[in-house]
């Protein structure tokens, strides 16, 4: 299994952060480079407690579909999406919030995946697949701090 932690510091209010979070029009953005489409579920607006999103993108010429859900939700503070259906044997991606004071907020994601063993496992968590998600992260994260920190 491999880890990716990123801790993320926004001058904003842990509220809005959180919200922005949960913002799949914000996701999409972050990604388009990566050409990442919410095909399923909530394809747009934010996302809840229990809600499915089903996300492709295509890697190495091949297409590769992800659906996750909303398995825990504590606003303003933590809410998780794990992997229901996809190319992974597991993916879980915890989301924390914490008010340093009422216009700071440190954001951390840590992420838990495992590729199977037909994708040569741990060779591709190390070489490919945790490169390609901590990018995506630090786009989105940056996404979400620049809008947060705009907003009056």
């Amino acid at each position: 299994m491999t880890l990716v932690e990123l801790t993320t510091s926004i001058a904003a209010p842990v509220e809005v952060c959180f919200r922005l979070s949960l913002s799949i029009d914000l996701e999409l953005k972050a990604a388009k480079s990566h050409r990442i489409r919410a095909v399923s579920g909530v394809t747009s607006g934010t996302i809840g407690p229990g809600d499915r999103v089903g996300w492709e993108t295509r890697q190495f010429g091949i297409v590769v579909s992800h659906v996750s859900e909303i398995t825990a939700f504590r606003p303003p503070v933590f809410f998780e999406d794990r992997m229901v259906q996809g190319l992974f044997q597991s993916f879980q991606h915890e989301h924390f919030f914490r008010a340093l004071n009422p216009n700071n907020t440190e954001m951390r994601d840590v992420v838990r995946f495992c590729m199977p063993l037909y994708l040569l496992g741990s060779i591709s968590e190390r070489l490919v697949v945790r490169q390609r998600l901590t990018t995506l992260l630090k786009q989105r994260n940056c996404l979400i701090k620049e809008t947060a920190e705009s907003q009056p």
